[in-house]
């Protein structure tokens, strides 16, 4: 602030020259002098909010020391209020009212296109006039409020509470609208359907409408001295409108307790968040007009102030839209990123070496897929035919590995979004459970590791022997030598773009879990065990049984089968996709790699150098590198979004799981002694002490 008085004396003499030009007549400014003032002290880019709240500070001085400053000020600010409406402002912005997730989408992008026409006598379009810049909220939030509630109560003498009458008639008019809104939103079929005991009872929307209904009736009749109305009698029915309030989130809180289990739909996420938001704002306006709330109306005033205007500069920014739902979407995707998440994940030695076979059953059947696919390169298809007999091939040995629960490198980290979003929960409400996280982080690098090596210690050997064995049969390898060297030079990781086509595997792995997930959450969500089990047509036909057999089969295997449908389309139709379009699409895999080299090899090792069996190699390696680190990152990120975590906290979690791969580099790799893991850990935990806040 010093540095301002020092650097800027012009500036302040001019910012303070412009306070005493406040119009005689506020209508017929129009509000002009009061954006212009804003303006001057929004702070410009190179400044910081601290320039903004020193010229508050000069903006209060002033009128502390010139009265006939001060008294126009206040009538000037007195007339833009009241000559303008309110209720849309406290009922619209900041409150979803769109009734889907996409029609907010729809709105928000054709009102950045063609912005909505300036109403001057709603004071929501004032607010925003005055206000215009995006990030205006971050320094009005920065301001300290000390200063703004300073500025408030010397515009009332001394009185801050005073301010809220201007308001009164519209509060308690936008109270009644947003509580007629949540009673309609808690009678939702998406909802009802999710609290059964509502038919049996009334519903706690319609007891909280009619609570909060009697409340402004009293108040009004406060208001306007119609009626005797104490001070206790108010409190008393203020009490029974605020219980009813919390009734009415007991119940959105129960339905989103249930989700867990019986899956979501995006529908109902939003239509939660939209009453979650009513709630908010109708609880606020209550308060301000509470007989308990008399000293605390400065303070919920000015949060209320602020709200409104970071409400205001996110009304049609569309990442604010996305974060505030898919967050909410995205805790529980996370729940159902496939149900079988948690079996990718060793903790104890036996668990290690039985997913070290199972990882070497996969790699056997990726051998004979590398055989198939080499097959089909042959038949000289056209390009979309060899995409679909490509596709096929994967898809039946992804589905082949799930019936025998086989496992296939790479493709776990993307199914452990929901272990990896329980460990971040903690009993504490502000902080997560990181220390648990970076423990899990270090399970599934483990278990990841046992997949690389079982995979590529059956498909390597296998597929090479595969291709002699096809040899002494038909005497031909089967590799052609043309395919086998453009199959090396394909995981050159020097010459092709192997690491970038890497990458885009590991986001196509996680697409698939993700479809697994989706069809999981399908599955509860459509209650299909039961639905086909009670189906009219089937029964005639199908013993209740065996229909009950075939749901619950269904219902334990359909995201899986769904979601390997999915990765083998997707990594079979993506080079053809490439092909067709001219980019540069294309897919690497490091078991299908591995293999795929076997067989080149098995027919041109003697033509190779040394450093082009270096560079498949180390291709390979690259390739499974890239696999790992980006379905497991985008894992990794919806869970980090669905619990909400902080940049901070993000940070912190790296620097525990380096410390561990510090302290004991081996744990990421193998399993070790339980004591081995707890001293590791324990030293961990105890380097991080100083710095975990």
């Amino acid at each position: 602030m010093l540095s301002y008085i020092k650097a800027k004396p012009v500036e302040k003499l001019i910012f303070e020259d412009f306070i005493h030009t406040v119009p005689l007549a506020p209508y017929y400014d129009d509000g002009k002098w009061l954006i212009e003032l804003i303006a001057r002290l929004r702070p410009k880019k190179e400044e910081t909010s601290d320039d903004a709240a020193k010229r508050l500070s000069d903006l209060i001085q002033v009128l502390r020391k010139s009265p006939e400053t001060l008294a126009k000020f206040k009538a000037y600010i007195s007339f833009q209020i009241e000559t303008r409406n309110h209720v849309r402002l406290f009922t619209e912005e900041g409150v979803n009212v769109r009734p889907s997730f996409f029609a907010e989408i729809f709105r928000r992008i054709g009102e950045k296109i063609l912005p909505p026409l300036y109403n001057p006598t709603e004071l929501a379009d004032f607010l925003d006039a005055c206000f215009c810049e995006r990030n205006d909220h971050l320094w009005v939030k920065a301001i300290p409020n000390a200063l703004w509630l300073e500025l408030w109560q010397l515009f009332n003498h001394g009185d801050a509470i005073n301010a809220i009458s201007v308001f009164e008639l519209s509060l308690l008019q936008s109270i009644l609208i947003l509580s007629h809104r949540i009673s309609a939103m808690g009678l939702e079929p998406d909802l009802m359907n999710r609290i059964p005991s509502i038919e049996h009872a009334q519903s706690p929307f319609l007891v909280m409408d009619t609570e909060v209904g009697n409340y402004v009736e009293l108040y009004q009749k406060q208001l306007v001295k119609s009626a005797h109305i104490t001070e206790e009698m108010l409190t008393v029915q203020y009490e029974r409108a605020m219980n009813a309030i919390a009734k009415t989130m007991d119940c959105v809180a129960q339905v989103q307790e249930t989700q867990a289990v019986q899956g979501v739909s995006l529908r109902l996420v939003y239509l939660l968040y939209r009453i979650r938001r009513a709630v908010e704002r109708m609880k606020i306006l209550l308060k301000l007009l509470s007989p308990l709330e008399q000293i605390n109306k400065p303070a919920l005033a000015l949060s209320l102030f602020k709200e409104l205007i970071r409400a205001v500069n996110l009304s049609r920014d569309l990442k604010e839209h996305f974060f505030e739902n898919t967050s909410l979407l995205a805790y529980k995707v996370a729940e159902h990123t496939s149900s079988t998440g948690e079996h990718y994940i060793t903790t104890t030695r036996r668990e290690y070496w039985n997913f070290l076979v199972d990882a070497m059953g996969g790699g056997f059947i990726i051998a004979f897929t590398n055989w198939v696919k080499f097959l089909i390169s042959y038949l000289n298809a056209a390009p979309l035919v060899s995409g679909v007999l490509y596709s096929i091939n994967y898809a039946g040995s992804f589905i082949t590995m799930h019936i025998f629960h086989f496992s296939l490198a790479t493709k776990q980290p993307a199914m452990t979004a929901s272990a990896l979003a329980r460990s971040l929960d903690s009993t504490s409400s502000t902080n997560h459970n990181l220390e648990n996280t970076a423990d899990l982080i270090t399970k599934i690098s483990r278990s990841q590791f046992a997949a690389f090596l079982g995979n590529l210690s059956v498909v390597l050997p296998l597929a090479f022997a595969l291709s002699w064995i096809w040899y002494f049969i038909s005497g031909s390898h089967i590799a052609t030598e043309e395919k086998a060297f453009y199959t090396i030079a394909s995981f050159n990781p020097f010459t092709t773009l192997t690491f970038f086509y890497a990458a885009l595997t590991g986001v196509i792995l996680y697409l698939g879990s993700f479809v697994s997930g989706y069809c999981d959450n399908f599955v509860m969500y459509g209650q299909l065990h039961a639905r086909i089990r009670t189906h009219r047509f089937w029964r005639r036909f199908i013993s209740e049984k065996r229909l009950d057999k075939i749901g619950k089969v269904l219902e334990q295997n359909l995201g899986a089968i769904v979601g390997n449908l999915f990765l083998g389309f997707a990594l079979g139709l993506t080079p053809i996709i490439g092909q067709i379009t001219g980019l540069p699409l294309d897919v690497r895999h490091v078991t299908i790699a591995g293999g795929g080299s076997a067989i080149a090899f098995a027919k041109i090792w003697d033509k190779l150098s040394a450093f082009e069996i270096t560079a498949t190699l180390l291709g390979i390696f690259s390739v499974g590198l890239m696999n790992f680190l980006v379905s497991f990152g985008l894992s990794l990120f919806v869970a980090i979004v669905s619990r909400r975590v902080k940049f901070k906290e993000g940070r912190e979690l790296i620097r525990l799981v380096g410390e561990r791969f510090k302290q004991n580099p081996m744990q990421f790799f193998f399993p070790i002694k339980s004591k081995e893991i707890s001293d590791s850990n324990h030293s961990t935990a105890h380097s991080l002490t100083p710095s975990v806040k």
